[in-house]
């Protein structure tokens, strides 16, 4: 009897249930919403179309399972797909610094990821070395004489051969030479140096860097001064069991690895992660046990006799007792002296078993903390109140693991974020928004624009390079069950309204709906409303018709 099961997917039914979207929004200044507003269309159309959904909802469920789970943000290598990839990583490709105990990794010294490949694609990713890669994958010829002409000078693989003699490691962990397969290690690890950096007086800090003209200006000038300091920097390699591919900085601009870490539950002392699972694993087995038993007492015999009741053997005997047409011969003399034969069930103790069946299949509700108003069942005669009472138990049970799980999607943001305003750059780009309701107009927001202002400095407005912005999720749930909740709420408050104010709020009221040709109908709304067809209802309009209304 599967009980973890229904519980978990009954956590995983809740995370798709309460899916939020992204929001971009300004740290501090007010004069960067615009810029905020156009990153957050960006941010949204990268998170449909890379499916950063479905990635962080399998993160997810690895993480309410066994504790962990992982998903890549990343360039796309393939031309012909979108730029940016949101993937989830299945927990055994990755190996971490156990010694981290940040929840994002900052403290990680290294990150290693392990995947197999079949040899001819790694030729193609590595064509420097493709001879080498040949001769890993076969296995046969592994060092050509063509690769050590004039001493390996010109290869750099002189010492290959000592190094194939001196690994140690199976080879089974890193080749495959039957399928033709070799597994690629990915290494990011950071490594501490001194140097300068820059603090602006908005509060950026930047590494200083000589050899770019706004660093040296800036300098030159006065505005900033270098002070030294000790950070780290992330590197990245690539390894085919003994042989180096790569090694050098990290391909982007952000300081971060591009794996996120979506974690449920970490011993203390240990850090190793655990999930919901764990806990419910002696309650499964009991339950399996007591399952087995009471199938074994049902069918269970308890046989008493005078010895030489029977002119059977005891083999015989026990065989025919089992069975529903048993046949016995029994001795005369001896049951006529008294003798007794009696075959038996003992049901009592298959009572006490189901008793114990019962108690511990609540047992699993109690640690899991996921209880049975949350798996979609009830208990008859329960009023509403309790039911959202035991949904919310259970919602707070889970809280550790769902803030976890927040805080990992927002990192998985930012990292998108950062791909997208390198690629934007400093180039002048219109991003059009969306408007309030369904059938407004669009409007567009610049980017980049070139301005040169009273004393004739250039500078770009809307830089979105400057823009000191941050992602956060957003508080309104994007699934449309909870579009159906607010369409009813608003639909009962619109219902005591008076009716002048109800021709306000309809138009919104509409756009909560599913309705096909919503658009027509709010168009059709605003005109009765005295407002044309490309006219949008702003905030000003609203509250002017609201006073109108009152008066």
């Amino acid at each position: 009897e599967n009980v973890i099961g229904p519980a978990i997917d009954a956590v995983l039914g809740m995370e798709a249930k309460t899916r939020t979207d992204w929001r971009v929004m300004p740290e501090s200044s007010a004069a960067d919403s615009p810029v905020a507003e156009a990153l957050n269309q960006k941010l949204v159309e990268a998170e449909k179309a890379a499916r950063a959904d479905r990635a962080c909802s399998d993160a997810y469920a690895s993480e309410s399972k066994v504790g962990i789970g992982w998903v890549e943000v990343s360039r796309e290598s393939d031309p012909f797909r979108y730029p940016y990839r949101v993937a989830a990583i299945h927990r055994n490709e990755i190996f971490w610094d156990m010694r981290s105990r940040e929840p994002d990794g900052s403290d990680m010294r290294y990150l290693i990821r392990r995947r197999w490949t079949d040899a001819d694609v790694a030729e193609k990713l590595f064509p420097k070395h493709k001879d080498t890669i040949r001769a890993l994958g076969t296995g046969s010829g592994l060092w050509d004489e063509s690769l050590t002409i004039d001493g390996s000078a010109s290869t750099d693989l002189a010492m290959n051969l000592d190094n194939m003699r001196g690994w140690s490691i199976e080879e089974t962990e890193w080749r495959d030479t039957e399928r033709g397969r070799i597994c690629i290690f990915e290494v990011w690890y950071r490594d501490w140096v001194r140097g300068l950096v820059l603090k602006t007086p908005d509060g950026r800090v930047v590494e200083f860097d000589q050899n770019k003209e706004a660093h040296i200006a800036a300098v030159a000038s006065g505005l900033v001064d270098p002070q030294p300091a000790t950070f780290a920097k992330v590197r990245m390699s690539y390894w085919i069991g003994p042989q180096k591919l790569h090694d050098g900085p990290t391909p982007y601009k952000h300081n971060r690895f591009p794996y996120v870490a979506f974690w449920g539950k970490r011993e203390d002392r240990t850090g190793v992660p655990y999930g919901l699972i764990r806990p419910m694993i002696p309650m499964q087995d009991a339950i399996n046990a007591s399952e087995s038993k009471m199938q074994w007492l049902l069918a269970a015999k308890r046989i008493t006799q005078t010895d030489g009741a029977t002119v059977q053997d005891e083999e015989t005997i026990r065989r025919e007792a089992a069975r529903p047409d048993a046949h016995f011969i029994l001795d005369a003399a001896q049951m006529r002296n008294g003798g007794v034969f009696k075959v038996e069930s003992d049901f009592a103790l298959n009572q006490q078993q189901y008793q114990r069946l019962a108690d511990k299949r609540e047992s699993v509700k109690r640690v899991s903390g996921v209880y049975d108003a949350m798996m979609g069942s009830s208990k008859g005669g329960q009023s509403g109140l309790a039911l959202n009472t035991l949904v919310e138990q259970s919602s707070q049970t889970l809280a550790e693991i769902n803030d976890n799980f927040r805080f990992a999607r927002a990192e998985v943001g930012e990292i998108l974020l950062s791909y997208i305003i390198e690629d934007m750059s400093d180039q002048p780009q219109a991003v059009e928004l969306k408007g309030a309701l369904p059938g407004d107009e669009p409007r567009q927001v610049q980017l980049n624009q070139p301005v040169v202002d009273e004393h004739g400095i250039r500078y770009l407005d809307n830089d979105v390079q400057r823009a000191r912005l941050k992602v956060a999720l957003s508080d309104v749930p994007s699934s449309p069950s909870f579009r159906s909740q607010q369409l009813a709420a608003l639909s009962e408050v619109t219902k005591s309204l008076p009716p002048q104010l109800q021709a306000v709020v309809v138009p919104f009221l509409m756009a909560l709906t599913d309705v096909p040709g919503r658009e027509d109908i709010i168009k059709a709304i605003k005109q009765a409303m005295g407002q044309g067809d490309d006219e949008q209802i702003t905030p000003e309009m609203m509250q002017q018709q609201i006073e109108q209304a009152v008066q």
